[in-house]
């Protein structure tokens, strides 16, 4: 379950990185979710993090958008 919580974070990560921002387990309850300018608030679950990303962002955040697939199919991963 650990595991399978870490790849998740490790995904989201990779989507992440390219809005500036980062995902890390907290207290394998919930997780914080930050800027790379030191912005951050806790996720409750995976379900509530692209509403926060946009949040601390201040854009839309859309994991499935074309250029965003396209960048992550190209980089390593």
């Amino acid at each position: 379950r650990r595991r399978e919580r870490a790849d998740r974070v490790r995904l989201a990560n990779r989507v992440l990185a390219l809005y500036g921002m980062r995902l890390s387990d907290w207290q394998g309850a919930s997780f914080l979710l930050s800027t790379f300018t030191g912005k951050s608030e806790i996720v409750e679950d995976l379900g509530h993090l692209w509403p926060a990303a946009e949040k601390l962002c201040g854009r839309l955040c859309d994991p499935l958008a074309r250029e965003l697939l396209e960048q992550l199919d190209a980089g390593p991963g």
